[in-house]
């Protein structure tokens, strides 16, 4: 563990052996200094911004990284922006730079940006947007909220059921940390108190609440701040798009391929209530949000070879919520199209050769349906 993360912890010790005058030490003393500390920190904590804080976080390099690809296109604001927002089946999944070629040479010159990382679930890509938003200056908030700004969000079933989708892998990582803002927390303690109503709990799930509560005061406090000893420079910014290379290990194709192509020709109906109660709570919470600057909201469901994943994005294709378009499922063509072990790095996530085809689907997909999609504004869902 790198030392300079106790730096505060020793500061706040010496206090304990100043003398204010003529008066020696005392304990009622050093707790009233330290609350003082405490009372000052907080007070300042809402000016000090995620990138002075964790600089080399990857959030905030991803940060970066989008607002490099913005910038580098000088006439962003005169025409349609598109944000892509998911989890590591985009980001392993979508080019971005392919698609808004696609989508510029079949004419609709729209700026994509890609909000993705792997493992995140919906409120740390809640916390992704806010970031970026917060990060624009004022003259680029005010053209985003004068151009079209259209959001698509990924449909997968994992974090549309646990809206805390392996935070109890992650808590009190940095990522989880950042995330953990108060108004971020109390979303999604929200959320996932639906999801305890709706669904059966298992003991690790049920010690959501303390950590939640921990990494939220450790967001508050910014603890952490000093254990990264890297320098900003030495982690460049990050795009939207990490391509695979070889399969994942024990990943076998043709068995998978086959268990899959098994289970659609004898597809079980979808069991569960689509969309699930605390994925509502979530889209509420995000166009409460973020309706200041994105004016449609989207879904796109990705190929996979996981039925009951697909049966998931065929059962919400069927369910969606007011005012929404969705992209896919992807059909047998588009399968079939994929039936090749080079394209899967495993069940959920494809390689590079198997992205550019998910990507080029998506990118058609999007062309056909723009007219629809650019144009669909509107509430957001119903609260559950």
């Amino acid at each position: 563990m790198d030392v300079l993360v106790f730096i505060p912890v020793f500061a706040l010790v010496l206090l304990n052996f100043i003398k204010l005058g003529n008066q020696p030490p005392s304990l009622p003393r050093t707790l009233l200094l330290w609350l003082m500390l405490l009372g000052v920190f907080l007070g300042i904590r809402p000016f000090l911004t995620d990138q002075f804080l964790f600089p080399n976080a990857e959030v905030v390099k991803r940060v970066e990284g989008q607002l490099k690809i913005l910038r580098s296109q000088k006439d962003w604001a005169s025409r349609p922006v598109l944000l892509i927002e998911g989890s590591s089946v985009t980001l392993f999944g979508v080019n971005d730079t392919q698609l808004q070629t696609l989508l510029k040479t079949n004419g609709i010159p729209a700026t994509v940006l890609q909000f993705s990382m792997a493992g995140a679930n919906h409120f740390e890509r809640l916390h992704f947007l806010e970031l970026f938003w917060k990060s624009l200056t004022a003259k680029e908030r005010a053209a985003f909220r004068e151009t079209d700004v259209i959001l698509l969000s990924e449909v997968f079933d994992a974090y549309d059921e646990d809206p805390l989708y392996l935070f109890a892998r992650e808590a009190y990582s940095e990522r989880v940390i950042l995330y953990a803002n108060a108004p971020n927390s109390w979303a999604a303690w929200q959320a996932y108190q639906i999801y305890r109503r709706e669904k059966e709990i298992t003991n690790d799930s049920q010690t959501v609440l303390w950590p939640l509560v921990e990494n939220t005061l450790l967001n508050t406090f910014a603890v952490g701040t000093f254990s990264d000893m890297k320098r900003p420079k030495r982690i460049k910014r990050t795009g939207g798009f990490f391509p695979l290379t070889d399969p994942k290990a024990a990943f076998d194709f043709n068995s998978t391929w086959t268990h899959f192509q098994t289970a659609q020709k004898s597809p079980e109906p979808f069991s569960s209530t689509v969309p699930y109660p605390q994925w509502m709570q979530y889209s509420q919470t995000l166009h409460s949000k973020l309706g200041d600057w994105v004016d449609h909201v989207g879904f796109y469901a990705l190929p996979l070879l996981e039925p009951q994943r697909y049966d998931y994005q065929k059962a919400f294709s069927q369910q969606l919520p007011a005012n929404t378009i969705m992209i896919g499922p992807p059909d047998a063509k588009v399968y079939d199209s994929l039936q090749t072990a080079e394209f899967w790095f495993d069940g959920t996530h494809p390689r590079e050769p198997g992205a550019r085809v998910f990507t080029e689907w998506l990118g058609h997909k999007l062309i056909q349906n723009w007219p629809r999609l650019s144009g669909q504004a509107g509430p957001p869902p119903s609260a559950p």
